[in-house]
């Protein structure tokens, strides 16, 4: 389970997601691939295939992209000379 940070109205508020995107991803390359076995057109079988295999590897780089930590420090403010 995801838990993150949504903010709205200048409040911050905790959200939960069951399903990361890689998750939601992989679920809709099911779907495309569901469409694509029961298609009558070979030429709309092999575009859902392919937009199943896209939505695949959109799956694999949100989660190489969930994995990174990335940090950084802000430049402090300097005190201005009068």
């Amino acid at each position: 389970m995801r838990i993150g940070i949504k903010r709205q109205r200048g409040v911050c508020a905790l959200r939960r997601s069951a399903m990361t995107r890689g998750d939601r991803y992989r679920a809709k390359a099911l779907e495309l691939l569901a469409r694509a076995e029961v298609e009558s057109s070979p030429v709309l079988k092999v575009e859902f295939e392919e937009l199943a295999g896209a939505y695949l590897r959109l799956a694999q780089q949100a989660e190489r992209n969930d994995a990174l930590i990335v940090e950084f420090e802000l430049p402090r403010k300097q005190k201005s000379k009068p």
